[in-house]
């Protein structure tokens, strides 16, 4: 029997945290790296990556509200406006997404964005309206405790009309059709500084680089593990989150780290990149008697309930052999076969891809604990069994923390 689930559009959402301590000083590849938010088509099966039909020319159309707060800091050069400087960096930070692995670069391209318009209208961040927005001065009731910034992103689980105006056709499962990004307004201790005045302002935060981190989740990024990523979900004032920044008016991803590379080569393949290595495995307890502990997946009738039969939520990272670079890192856990009923195998089964060839690499493993932990990656959890608020597939289960690794020697 063919089971029914309404179509609808998933609604992903994420932020960008301080950190404190500086804010105060033969398995189907199904499972990929670098944290990714996901969507189960509307007929079931296999979760896919939330991702824009970033081959179809304009198809990220983009606007922002030159209305500003007083806690976004611009060191004006006279005839030089604070919205120009703004923009700039609104330029830059898309810039940086689209020039990855250039010149061969992956599907996400210049070419896959429209025209970025200016608009005077406050408040235009709306995630039903199909419009692609960024705003500085528009407030939300997210903004609590720490959080900087965060993205609303809607993805459709069915190819066909799009489910909000102002988009066309869906063509990929797991299309994104509406994504907004908010900044903090409302804080006097948190405020947002451009380049050109970030040394004068220590305690401001990177507008720019902040803005960056919201685009990889604008672009289907979940939360990274990885410190040095830019989607580790903490920044820290007057602090370049990712990396050395780029020379002012470049095209480059610079600011990338190599697990976000890694990710938009998952996200947004191009056959003719060379980067196209990766390895994989599961995640497994010594004893085996210790599985018999683990609650099941709760699944959704009419589904049974799913055994765990590896470790879930297991911090997996590939590390450079030659260097001891951190290449990319993921969250283990699960596999998918296609066409089962049960979207999701929870069987500690992990796979890193878009990993550079011709390079040896050692894998760590590590609970997902401190600094980054489950709640960092709730959506993409969910995604792994959930196709829409009322029908869900099943739950998946808790990330499992309380473990410790050894290394195996050959």
């Amino acid at each position: 029997m063919k089971r029914s689930e309404t179509p609808n559009v998933r609604r992903a959402a994420a932020c960008l945290l301080a950190l404190a301590v500086l804010v105060q000083p033969a398995l189907p590849p199904n499972a990929e790296a670098y944290v990714l938010n996901r969507n189960i088509a509307a007929s079931g099966s296999c979760p896919v990556p939330q991702r824009w039909a970033a081959t179809t020319p304009g198809i990220v159309d983009r606007q922002w509200s030159t209305s500003l707060p007083t806690s976004v800091i611009t060191q004006l050069t006279p005839p030089e406006t604070a919205i120009q400087q703004v923009d700039r960096a609104i330029r830059n930070s898309f810039d940086v997404w689209t020039s990855v692995d250039a010149p061969v670069g992956t599907t996400l391209t210049p070419a896959s964005l429209g025209a970025l318009t200016q608009t005077a209208t406050p408040n235009i961040c709306n995630f039903q309206d199909g419009l692609n927005s960024i705003c500085f001065n528009q407030s939300h009731s997210a903004f609590s405790g720490g959080v900087l910034a965060f993205t609303i992103a809607n993805s459709y689980d069915q190819i066909g009309p799009a489910p909000v105006p102002n988009h066309p056709n869906t063509t990929i499962i797991g299309e994104i059709v509406d994504a907004d990004i908010y900044f903090r307004n409302n804080s006097s201790s948190i405020t947002f500084a451009t380049r050109e005045a970030l040394a004068a302002n220590p305690n401001a935060f990177d507008l720019e680089s902040v803005l960056i981190h919201e685009l990889g989740h604008f672009f289907g990024f979940s939360h990274s593990g990885v410190m040095r990523a830019m989607m580790y979900p903490f920044a820290g004032r007057g602090i370049i989150t990712g990396g050395v920044r780029c020379a002012s008016g470049s095209v480059c991803d610079l600011p990338l780290a190599d697990d976000d590379r890694a990710g938009m080569r998952v996200l947004y393949p191009n056959a003719a990149n060379p980067n196209i290595g990766s390895i994989s495995g599961f995640i497994l307890p010594a004893n085996p008697l210790t599985l018999a502990l683990i609650p099941s997946a709760t699944a959704g009738k009419p589904q049974p309930a799913r055994p765990v039969t590896g470790i879930f939520g297991a911090h997996v990272v590939a590390v450079d052999a030659a260097t001891g670079a951190v290449v990319a890192g993921t969250m283990g856990g699960w596999s998918c076969t296609p066409g089962q009923q049960l979207p999701s195998n929870f069987d500690g089964y992990y796979k890193i891809e878009g990993l550079p060839v011709n390079r040896s690499y050692k894998i760590f493993v590590e609970p997902l604990d401190s600094p980054t932990t489950s709640s960092d990656i709730s959506n993409a959890l969910d995604a792994l069994c959930s196709q829409n608020a009322t029908n869900d597939v099943c739950t998946p289960p808790t990330v499992q923390t309380g473990f410790t690794t050894k290394i195996k020697p050959n």
